[in-house]
């Protein structure tokens, strides 16, 4: 069986050559050797085994290799790490990239080289040797490459802090000379009650998180005196024994991530709507080019004077476009300056249907066929509130050369825009 550098294997039973699991990082086949690393941690010096006896041990099944994830820090893209990480993964690599790059392969392997270059290097740059020892350690456990140098946050912080009664979170008790009560310590108990609280916001039958906040405080830390009438009987508990807000929010924000507030908030239909995240692309099953052209208007955020006199306003005017879903480009535009309406989305229809040269030379402006060629009907039509349109072969037999011929289509078109209940 084939060993090759960066392989992982691992001892099956006790007659393998390895007692735990190890990554072969260099292969001497001249005297026979290979050199191995452990993989558990904490991470120690590299040893030689016997290149044959380590065959044979794989070939009777004694060692077997195995396949293990990269690890999540490793696993980023160049262009995605900041300048400031970069510099840390490139600062420890020039510490080890001589030792790595040396004069000749594997002279960190020869007996007794890899503690005179660590020293060698240490004392050239002022440093502990086991500084030089850990970059080299991770350099191989990780695969011998140069991201294994990036800094590991993955396993930053506790699940789940304990803390000691004694010496409680928060500020001290006295801040700025005034006695302040420290917060209480939260168990399980508590933390069910702010889950079973926040939930109150999450499914939106409460309006604000501090609602949800008294709400909670009345059903689970409160003392009920029944001698009394509803309402006045009810008091909470001392200070010291209910979460504050911060603590009620905070682990609320645990238990319930964004996605899943915002959804309760809104309600699933109105999620699924206006929030869910997209899967794919509009061009996913369209088939080229002017199979779908999209429509919409919007009010430009502009005023328009009058020509003879700029202090008389004319409004502000309506911008009509007809996009290609497939490809992106604007296919025909009208501005006007009636409301949103069908009149101003079959001008910008006629627009999309007619030659653009034409169009440019009206307003003086002088193209090529070839700048803005996009003088053809769509399969599909889709206004502002995703109301579709087919045209059938019936309708293309309406296109006449003339002007009129265009005006025949859009019209049909809008009757049945109509009926399906757009906005135009």
């Amino acid at each position: 069986m084939k060993i090759v550098v960066n392989g992982i294997f691992e001892p099956v039973t006790e007659l393998s050559v390895i007692t735990d699991m190890v990554r072969a990082i260099y292969l001497d086949e001249k005297h026979d050797v290979v050199f191995v690393i452990g993989l558990t941690e904490p991470f120690r010096q590299p040893y030689a085994v016997g290149l044959e006896g380590f065959r044979c041990s794989l070939s009777s099944g004694d060692t077997k290799p195995v396949t293990i994830t990269t690890p999540e820090f490793m696993m980023v893209l160049e262009d995605d790490l900041s300048e400031k990480a970069k510099q840390a993964r490139d600062d420890k690599w020039d510490v080890i990239a001589p030792l790595i790059e040396s004069s000749y392969p594997g002279q960190l392997f020869v007996r007794g080289e890899l503690g005179r270059l660590v020293s060698n290097r240490a004392s050239e740059l002022g440093i502990q040797r086991k500084t030089i020892y850990r970059l080299l350690y991770r350099y191989w456990v990780y695969g011998q490459v140069r991201n294994s140098l990036l800094n590991n946050y993955a396993a930053v912080g506790v699940p789940e802090r304990k803390y000691d009664p004694s010496r409680p979170p928060g500020r001290r008790p006295k801040f700025q000379g005034v006695l302040v009560q420290p917060a209480k310590i939260i168990n399980a108990v508590d933390k069910r009650c702010i889950r079973l609280g926040y939930s109150l916001y999450v499914n939106d039958k409460k309006p604000s998180i501090v609602s949800a906040y008294d709400e909670m405080l009345k059903k689970f830390y409160s003392v009920k005196d029944i001698s009394k009438k509803d309402g006045e009987g009810v008091r909470l508990l001392p200070s010291s024994e209910i979460p504050n807000y911060h603590q009620f929010y905070n682990w609320g924000r645990k238990f319930f991530d964004e996605v899943e507030t915002e959804r309760g908030r809104k309600g699933l239909k109105k999620w699924l709507k206006d929030c869910r995240p997209l899967s794919g692309t509009v061009r996913d099953w369209l088939r080229g080019p002017c199979h779908q052209f999209e429509i919409d208007a919007t009010i430009a955020d502009i005023y328009l004077v009058n020509s003879y006199s700029r202090r008389m306003l004319i409004g502000r005017p309506v911008l009509y476009i007809v996009v290609d879903s497939f490809s992106g480009m604007i296919v025909g535009l009208y501005v006007g300056l009636e409301g949103p309406s069908w009149n101003g989305a079959r001008q910008a229809l006629f627009n999309a249907f007619t030659s653009k040269v034409e169009f440019c030379a009206q307003n003086e402006v002088e193209i090529d066929p070839e700048d803005w060629d996009c003088h053809h009907l769509p399969y599909n039509i889709y206004s502002d509130r995703g109301r579709c349109c087919r045209l059938h072969q019936r309708d293309l037999r309406l296109v006449w050369a003339s002007r009129w011929g265009l005006h025949r289509l859009s019209a049909q078109i809008g009757s049945r825009w109509w009926r399906a209940g757009s906005a135009f």
